[in-house]
């Protein structure tokens, strides 16, 4: 089979050449390099070197869809990341605010206790605010029961 190279020099070279004369007229450069790339095996090299380009235009095209098919995956876990990380933001922010409640609420109630009575001594200030409140709890109802009353003001009944 002829080379696509040498079949496109010597086009080149025809349409170079001074114009060949005919029978009864004169022979242009382009029926002349016309009738070079019509031979039988120029013909058959020309066509094999259009389904070669036409066969590279498809591999490339797939490659194309490929690349395409794999940037839009790329995408959607993109946007899937984005989504995920606009909901861990939101949830942080809930669990923020909801700490700072608790922590406004630990504080009221630790000024609400107002002393250190029921604190460890002699550190004066190593307990936790639970254990506070459990302390003090134990006081209420050891007063109780020296009182004889219960929270509702009921005397307590013996054998309760």
């Amino acid at each position: 089979m002829t080379n696509i190279n040498a079949i496109l020099a010597a086009i080149r070279e025809a349409l170079a050449q001074p114009a060949l004369y005919g029978a009864a007229r004169r022979v242009t450069y382009q029926e002349e390099a016309l009738a070079l790339a019509c031979k039988p095996a120029n013909m058959a090299a020309l066509l094999a070197h259009i389904d070669a380009q036409a066969e590279r235009n498809r591999i490339l095209g797939e490659s194309v869809d490929a690349i395409t098919t794999q940037a839009e995956k790329a995408e959607a876990l993109l946007d899937a990341a984005k989504s995920q990380i606009d909901h861990m933001r939101r949830e942080r922010e809930t669990l923020a605010l909801e700490s700072l409640r608790a922590g406004a609420q630990l504080t009221s109630v630790s000024i609400a206790i107002g002393s250190n009575r029921w604190l460890d001594p002699p550190d004066g200030g190593d307990v936790s605010l639970a254990e506070q409140v459990t302390r003090m709890r134990e006081a209420l109802e050891a007063a109780e029961a020296a009182s004889g009353r219960t929270r509702c003001g009921i005397a307590a009944r013996k054998g309760e």
